[in-house]
């Protein structure tokens, strides 16, 4: 009789067994929807599952007034794992542009707003970058 019990038992743990790469298949792992801010420059490993984010930036110092600023706000394409480099706009020792990017690790410009040229110490430019999963229904070629 014994027998008999665990034999169904087995069955149905062999039946879960089998079918749980099935289930996995029907459930990935979403990429966290993300926001990271830069007031100094900074990288970003873009996470996995995002496959384009938008690059709000600022510059610094363009025109004459205090607190005069360009902004741009663009989608870029990226790949999970890639690196992004963004350069902040401000006064530094090679460049008082005021210019703001974001760079690919090959030192593409991939966004940028230049400043005015008139950065005085202190103005800084600022970069904002945002993304979301890509979505489980879209098809990839």
């Amino acid at each position: 009789m014994s027998k008999f019990v665990h034999r169904p038992i087995a069955t149905f743990l062999a039946l879960l067994l089998l079918s749980l790469p099935l289930l996995a298949q029907g459930h990935r792992q979403a990429a966290p929807t993300g926001r990271k801010e830069f007031s100094t420059s900074g990288t970003l490993i873009v996470p996995n599952g995002v496959s384009s984010l938008t690059a709000s930036l600022w510059c610094a110092g363009a025109g004459t007034g205090k607190g005069n600023t360009s902004h741009t706000a663009t989608v870029l394409s990226v790949s999970p794992g890639a690196m992004l480099i963004v350069t902040v706009g401000g006064i530094s020792a090679t460049d008082a542009s005021g210019d703001t990017y974001v760079t690919d690790a090959a030192n593409k410009v991939l966004a940028v707003v230049h400043g005015g040229g008139n950065v005085t110490p202190g103005q800084t430019g600022f970069a904002v970058l945002i993304w979301a999963p890509e979505s489980p229904n879209r098809t990839g070629t």
